[in-house]
């Protein structure tokens, strides 16, 4: 891609103009962390005047941008940058990076939406999965791969089976039927 223009935040950040896209350049243990966001939010972040970081979240694998303020007279607030161009400010509300990419924060990457969506658009199984689906467990009083899944705190069955790879396909099929442009990956 070709770089337009360079700049810098107010002695903070530095970034870069490439087509559509406005790059953050955060610096991160000796390296260069890119964070892309919509060329028509650079003014937004420019005029708030704040230093970026990138954050390393080991649950999603990913990193994310945030920063610091320090409202007079108050506790300090983490602020992150996919919240800032959305201007979710909310509590309840969250933003989803729908390619589980906290460093792609361009509009069209991301959707605010309630917190059990925001659950919902996973990007893998859990950690202890033994399966290696989501939504598939080994249920050992049947003897069989249980597919189960969770919507507005309610835990559904969709069934039990022999094959760990028939119950994956299960769960997939499930998630879609369920969560629709909120099922996540596989």
């Amino acid at each position: 891609m070709i770089i337009i223009a360079k700049g810098q935040f107010k002695g903070f950040n530095n970034y870069e103009i490439r087509g559509e896209d406005a790059v953050l350049l955060i610096e991160h243990k000796n390296e260069i962390i890119e964070c892309f966001v919509d060329f028509k939010k650079l003014d937004k972040l420019i005029k708030a005047g704040y230093r970026w970081n990138a954050q390393w979240d080991k649950g999603s694998q990913t990193y994310y941008v945030r920063t610091m303020v320090y409202p007079s007279g108050e506790h300090p607030k983490t602020i992150s940058i996919h919240r800032f161009l959305t201007d979710a400010t909310e509590k309840y509300i969250r933003v989803d990076h729908k390619d589980h990419n906290g460093l792609n924060n361009r509009e069209t990457n991301l959707r605010v939406t309630l917190h059990p969506n925001n659950n919902q658009n996973r990007k893998s199984k859990n950690s202890n999965n033994k399966s290696g689906y989501r939504n598939v467990f080994w249920d050992s009083g049947r003897e069989k791969w249980k597919v189960s899944l969770c919507k507005n705190y309610k835990h559904i069955t969709i069934g039990y089976f022999d094959d760990v790879d028939e119950a994956g396909k299960a769960a997939e099929e499930a998630r879609r039927n369920y969560f629709g442009k909120f099922a996540g990956l596989s």
